[in-house]
């Protein structure tokens, strides 16, 4: 992932989202991983990367149209569930503060 930003973690490395998703940081952008822990990674590569869709799209081989979608349903579940909000968020203010 050259040019994305790294996750903060804790000694145990258990703030990771690949941990909380239990999968490698390797599996998650992984082109057939359409689950949730890609779409929390596009968002915040989108959001905190400073990458753009298309960018974001070459790392696992995707166009830039799947990007988009899979970003506005990560939105959507968002809304509907505080958990993943919270998630989400949390991960996002440890990016902040590296």
């Amino acid at each position: 992932m050259t040019g994305a930003p790294s996750y903060a973690t804790d000694a145990a490395g258990k703030d990771h989202p690949s941990f909380r998703y239990g999968m490698t940081e390797e599996e998650i952008p992984d082109k057939k991983n359409r689950g949730e822990a890609r779409q929390v990674l596009m968002g915040l590569l989108y959001h905190r990367g400073g990458m753009n869709g298309r960018e974001i799209g070459e790392m696992p081989g995707i166009d830039y149209s799947t990007v988009s979608i899979a970003r506005k349903r990560l939105s959507e579940k968002m809304e509907r569930d505080g958990k993943l909000s919270g998630l989400f968020r949390e991960v996002e203010s440890r990016l902040i503060q590296e």
